[in-house]
């Protein structure tokens, strides 16, 4: 189960942010995903 937690960490995929990253802030999931994409979208 270690071993499979350890491999998802290494996929560039993994991860992201969820709202209680930004308590700040009142987001939600989708909120987020779509500013994250807008950032990935610069990256190309």
């Amino acid at each position: 189960m270690l071993e499979g937690l350890a491999a998802h960490t290494t996929d560039p995929t993994a991860g992201g942010h969820t709202p209680s990253d930004f308590p700040l802030l009142n987001l939600a999931q989708h909120q987020i995903e779509e500013i994250e994409a807008g950032f990935a979208d610069e990256k190309r």
